[in-house]
């Protein structure tokens, strides 16, 4: 019918859609990266509806435009590599997981669920207190007031512990990676913006906070290592201050 709007198409939305833009960077970097290097990149989960409720957000599972936005990245990651996937428990990010590694392989791409890990659910604490407190005092401001310890240990974990533990289970794995790997971690908006701030020294802001699917990404090779996060590629000492305490 003449004048009728068409469906975008999935192409067209990942091009067009403005919270892509992270993901959009990671993948463009991460293709550039040579194959022999490991990589690691630590995301948000797809699209979801937004809720203030933290009892929803723990059922929470993807929107249809979640889904498909999961399966372009996957799509998108850089052939030749071998795709290792690890997640927080939450529906949203088993969802996402699973979204990336079936767009993975749909271009002939080795991508491997390996398991949920503890680390990438989020900080120790009272879950409805903490996305009560987000939500009253806004993410960044949160998070930088958990890193100056003024949030009551009843309610979340002293950012040292959840750093620590970070470093053990996430950057511990990427320690361990082969050559070829790329390891793949999807998680929540709280534990990309703590891991920044808390390992990369990255201050939270509404402008760098992580969109769906968007984060940051690791590399290390015989110059050094080397972080990319807000569109930009940096040699990072703090990581490989984390890498040598291990």
């Amino acid at each position: 019918m003449k004048g009728e709007l068409k469906p975008m198409s999935d192409v067209a939305e990942w091009e067009s859609l403005d919270w892509l833009s992270e993901a959009r960077w990671l993948l463009t970097w991460a293709s550039q990266v040579d194959l022999q290097t490991p990589i690691m990149i630590v995301i948000r989960h797809s699209h979801i509806e937004v809720s203030d409720n933290a009892q929803d957000l723990r059922t929470h599972g993807l929107t249809p435009l979640g889904h498909r936005m999961a399966l372009k990245f996957g799509e998108r990651l850089p052939p030749g590599r071998d795709v290792r996937l690890f997640y927080s428990p939450r529906l949203r990010c088993v969802q996402t997981a699973c979204d990336i590694a079936e767009g993975y392989q749909t271009i002939g791409g080795n991508a491997e669920l390996i398991s949920d890990l503890r680390p990438l659910l989020g900080p120790y604490g009272n879950g409805e207190k903490i996305r009560e407190q987000m939500v009253e005092d806004g993410g960044p401001a949160f998070v930088a007031k958990w890193s100056e310890k003024q949030v009551s240990g009843d309610i979340i974990e002293p950012i040292k512990l959840f750093r620590e533990r970070f470093i053990t289970e996430i950057i511990g794995r990427f320690a361990e990676a082969k050559p070829n790997d790329l390891q793949l971690h999807v998680t929540h908006d709280i534990v990309i913006m703590g891991a920044r701030l808390a390992l990369l020294k990255t201050q939270p802001t509404e402008s760098n906070w992580a969109h769906f699917l968007g984060g940051f990404a690791a590399a290390v090779n015989e110059r050094g290592c080397y972080v990319f996060e807000n569109g930009e590629a940096r040699r990072s000492h703090e990581l490989a201050s984390a890498l040598a305490s291990l």
